[in-house]
C-alpha cells in the first residue's frame, strides 16, 4: 500500500510526535519522488510518497 502525502518531512514529524518510531530519513526514489516506509501494528509495510515536480508520476497527470 502506498499513501500519497503533501509533505513527507512534516508527515513524519507528526507521526513521530504521535509516538511512531521514525528511523532514518525519506529517500529519493528512482522515479524522482520521496519515499519512506512505516509499519502498521500487524507489521504490514506502508509506503509514504511525496510526488515531486517533474517526477514520472507528476508528468503522467498531464496526459
Amino acid at each position: 500500500m502506498c499513501l500519497r502525502v503533501d509533505d513527507i518531512f512534516a508527515t513524519l514529524e507528526e507521526l513521530r510526535k504521535r509516538g511512531l518510531e521514525i528511523k532514518g530519513q525519506p529517500m529519493m526514489g528512482a522515479d524522482g519522488n520521496y519515499q519512506y516506509w512505516i509499519e502498521d501494528p500487524d507489521g504490514n509495510r506502508i509506503e509514504l510518497m511525496q510526488i515531486m515536480p517533474g517526477s514520472l508520476q507528476d508528468k503522467a497527470k498531464e496526459l
